[in-house]
């Protein structure tokens, strides 16, 4: 399975002329931040026409997503070990689902899985080539 299978786009900073081909294919907004950020900050919407200027070579960009809900999965060894709900902020509109926005973790129970979600995180853990894996779906 290819990257591409498992998740939108990804354009990079410091490749413009893939960038040109990519940007238009999958989404009208756009999300870009820094490759190091945290807690919501430099986190940017922007539209498909603004997404090339904005674009520098230590930013990235993605197609944004609408989510009304987000898991994590955590993935050992090709084998899910635990899978936990965010809950939402008190307007799930906002983009950034994350603790300094007041979003926490809350435990599944093992019978009530997204069993769709944990497939995916396994194809991606498997991918990465690490040993262990927390996979953030949307």
């Amino acid at each position: 399975m290819a990257s591409r299978d498992l998740g939108p786009v990804t354009i990079d900073g410091n490749d413009p002329q893939r960038n040109h081909l990519l940007i238009g294919e999958d989404a009208d907004e756009w999300v870009i931040r820094p490759y190091h950020h945290s807690q919501g900050r430099q986190l940017h919407v922007v539209s498909r026409e603004t997404v090339r200027d904005r674009l520098n070579g230590d930013w990235y960009a993605r197609p944004l997503i609408e989510k009304d809900m987000e898991v994590r999965v955590n993935v050992f060894n090709g084998k899910v070990t635990a899978v936990a709900k965010k809950t939402p902020p008190e307007n799930p509109q906002q983009v950034a689902w994350n603790h300094a926005r007041g979003c926490t973790f809350v435990n599944v129970r093992w019978d009530e899985w997204p069993i769709e979600a944990c497939d995916v995180a396994v194809k991606a853990h498997a991918e990465s080539g690490l040993n262990y894996a927390a996979v953030d779906l949307m």
